[in-house]
């Protein structure tokens, strides 16, 4: 059952990936790297590397993003984590936290960022949390059940 539940994860994320890749292509993005993209304090363009850090893309949409929002922001960290940038993936999804804490997909999108980073302890404490919250979830569960067994 677990491994059907993780076969079925790789397939939706490598969906996902693949249809943020058709709709954002490279050259796209190098193109992008405009004045907007300069951070006014610093001086210098946000374009980081793939280990977690937003792109220059990123943070130009970023900017577009309703932070009152939780589900503007749950969207945007889900956008990050596709593109597996998990610094900034668990930056809205923390916010969309803050804002609203009994929706299960804000939990889960967190804990995945977390697993991202190599951060499987802390991703299966906010699983946790979110069951503190919503205990009778059944997706909090089992990805309980997926990080625990990853953790094993």
């Amino acid at each position: 059952m677990i491994l059907v539940v993780v076969l079925c994860g790789i397939v939706i994320g490598y969906w996902r990936y693949s249809r943020v890749e058709e709709s954002s292509p490279a050259s796209t993005q190098e193109e992008n790297l405009t004045s907007e993209n300069i951070d006014s304090n610093s001086g210098t363009t946000d374009n980081f590397d793939n280990k977690g850090q937003a792109t220059s893309e990123e943070t130009k949409s970023s900017n577009n993003i309703d932070q009152s929002d939780p589900y503007s922001l749950y969207e945007a960290g889900e956008k990050n984590l596709n593109q597996k940038n998990y610094v900034q993936a668990l930056d809205y999804f923390d916010k969309a936290l803050l804002l609203r804490q009994d929706d299960a997909k804000f939990y889960i999108g967190k804990s995945q960022a977390l697993a991202g980073l190599q951060r499987k302890q802390d991703a299966i404490k906010v699983i946790e949390q979110g069951l503190d919250v919503l205990p009778n979830n059944e997706d909090l569960k089992t990805q309980l059940d997926i990080l625990q067994n990853v953790v094993q």
